[in-house]
């Protein structure tokens, strides 16, 4: 039983190109597509019935079930399995769970799908590939020699943290390896971007070119000489803007469509893009467009504050069901791996963050925001209705920003905007009271841990520091309600691998940092659930099985309640369903019949 709409895409209308013909078959199709709803209504009869597994809910009402009902893209029975199969018809899909486990669809609360469809053009040269600094530089040699002189080069993934005495690469490294292109090369991070003498010249970049503000700036050396490296996103965007992007809009919604499959491959049923970092209109139309012409993810979108002008005049909740405009990004501090992280106490002083990072000795990172422009910033953003994301990684920042936010809270009568923190690396876990008293949320960069926690601990920060970095506990203690994220194209971790490292603090060498953070199996289920779909006020429509919610729904081939935390990571996604709509089986890959009814 589907939709009007859902059954006339079914039937081809969508395909036809004579508007008379359009006209009359789509009156002919409404009233057939009208009629099979309304029976399905006097018949009360599910499309879905899911049965033969654990049902894991994420509902404190009714935490397991046996069975689940859907009809119309919506639930509409959970419980026992006797009393479910009541709404069994004729038509009524059943569908054996044979032993696996079914959630609600997995939510990654920070992701950027455009970076990611443009990274699909670059050449990777990243640690997970490239396990030594010989090959690294292996590899961006060959991926120079694969472009005609004069053509552009752009590579990504260059990691000294886990690339051992890979270090940062040098000006005349980079020309050395690339005399006849421009060069550009940006760190796993993305928080900077290396360029060589052929490339500054090409992107009009000189010693006079001033910086752009907001903490981004063209790096010089001691005699006011540019270094090559970039900081922060305004200064090296309008670079990968004009000479970096997919060459047409056809090849930018080929990208898009690929890295929103591989979501759905995840089981991911919803994403946030955490501040649109391509702030163009052709992306955002295609964001949008995309959710409407393969409905494979629910898409939230924060806008970015310092290029919000160029997307102007969209308004908070603006889209329709699978797409919606929700916040406002803003970046206070930076990264770790480049020194601008904002930190209380100095970064670890040694050979190498020196050479390695670059990071100069008693460097505490810093602010992108200076006296009260920060403060005006979020006035006008919650005036607006907006929700305010803030970046923040130092346990500096945090408290600057915490103060901001409270004090704009205090003169408004505004409430549940639901703000939120990103990141937190080292938030103090004693601020986490004040954020939920203030109804500000959270969202854990927790893979920070897996992939490079062995060297935050003995090479950046400290082993205190360490212990108590991405304090998820802490979070959920005082009710923030806290999220996890990959920030994928960064880490394109699962959602189960980000529930391994929530539970077990576990880096990749196996050592364990934090262990008074770690969080049971069901509460970091929570957290790519439930939590991240409240964080975006969807939590009447998504993030757990419950009677009149979308049946957005991910089936593990184990229960993961029930698995041992070491190997959470590896259990398998076998099905993926949005809106009722199969998006994703593992037995046929992409090939699966998606007309399972359904409405979006």
């Amino acid at each position: 039983m589907i939709s009007t709409s859902a059954c006339k895409q079914r039937f081809g209308y969508a395909a036809l190109n004579s508007r008379v013909l359009g006209v009359f078959l789509g009156l002919a199709l409404s009233v057939a597509c009208t009629a099979s709803n309304d029976h399905a209504a006097v018949r009360n009869t599910a499309d879905v019935i899911f049965f033969g597994g654990t049902i894991l809910t994420m509902d404190e009402a009714q935490p397991t079930a046996e069975a689940v009902a859907i009809q119309e893209g919506r639930i509409v029975s959970v419980g026992r399995r006797v009393d479910v199969m009541k709404t069994h018809g004729r038509e009524t899909e059943l569908v054996d769970l044979n032993g696996g486990a079914l959630l609600p669809g997995f939510h990654n609360a920070h992701v950027h799908p455009a970076l990611a469809a443009v990274a699909e053009g670059w050449e990777e040269i990243s640690g997970f590939k490239n396990p030594t600094a010989e090959a690294t530089w292996a590899a961006l040699a060959k991926a120079v020699q694969k472009h005609p002189p004069g053509e552009w080069v752009f590579a990504y993934g260059w990691d000294p943290i886990l690339v051992k005495g890979l270090g940062t690469p040098t000006l005349e490294q980079l020309d050395e390896i690339a005399p006849v292109n421009p060069l550009f090369v940006t760190p796993q991070g993305g928080h900077q971007a290396f360029l060589n003498s052929r490339a500054l010249a090409e992107a009009g970049i000189t010693g006079d070119t001033p910086d752009p503000g907001h903490g981004a700036y063209y790096e010089r050396d001691a005699g006011g000489a540019l270094t090559g490296r970039l900081v922060e996103q305004p200064a090296f965007f309008p670079v990968q803007q004009k000479y970096g992007m997919p060459q047409s809009s056809r090849g930018w919604r080929e990208s898009m469509q690929r890295v929103f499959r591989r979501h759905a491959e995840m089981g991911v049923t919803s994403v946030t893009t955490m501040g649109i970092m391509i702030p163009t209109k052709e992306v955002f139309d295609i964001y949008r467009d995309l959710t409407e012409a393969e409905p494979l993810i629910r898409h939230n979108v924060f806008l970015t504050w310092y290029a919000r002008d160029q997307l102007e005049n969209l308004k908070v909740d603006e889209g329709h069901s699978l797409f919606r405009v929700k916040g406002m990004k803003i970046w206070y501090d930076g990264s770790p791996y480049s020194a601008t992280m904002l930190l209380e106490d100095p970064y670890v002083d040694n050979e190498f963050t020196r050479a390695a990072l670059g990071i100069n000795a008693g460097a505490r990172g810093h602010a992108n925001w200076k006296g009260d422009e920060l403060f005006v910033a979020m006035q006008e953003a919650h005036r607006d209705g907006w929700q305010i994301a803030v970046h923040t990684q130092g346990d500096r920042a945090l408290r600057e920003t915490l103060q901001v936010m409270e004090r704009v809270a205090s003169q408004s009568s505004l409430v549940d905007r639901r703000h939120r923190f990103e990141h937190l690396m080292l938030a103090e876990p004693a601020l986490f009271e004040r954020l939920a008293q203030a109804g500000i949320s959270a969202s854990f960069h927790i893979q920070h841990i897996h992939y490079y926690g062995q060297v935050l601990r003995d090479s950046i920060l400290g082993a205190e520091r360490a212990e108590r970095m991405l304090p998820l506990r802490s979070a959920m203690l005082a009710g923030t309600r806290p999220s996890l994220h990959s920030d994928h194209p960064m880490f394109s971790s699962t959602p189960m691998e980000l529930v391994q490292t929530a539970v077990t603090r576990s880096t990749r060498e196996g050592d364990q940092l934090g262990a008074n953070e770690t969080v049971s199996i069901a509460e970091a289920l929570r957290a790519m659930t439930l939590n991240p779909a409240w964080q975006v006020h969807e939590e009447d429509r998504t993030g757990s099985i419950a009677v009149g919610k979308l049946a957005d729904l991910v089936l593990l081939s184990t229960n993961p309640l029930e698995a041992r935390p070491d190997e959470l990571g590896q259990i398998n996604v076998d099905q993926t369903w949005v809106g009722g709509i199969l998006v994703w089986d593992r037995k046929c890959d992409s090939n699966c019949d998606r007309t399972a009814g359904a409405t979006y």
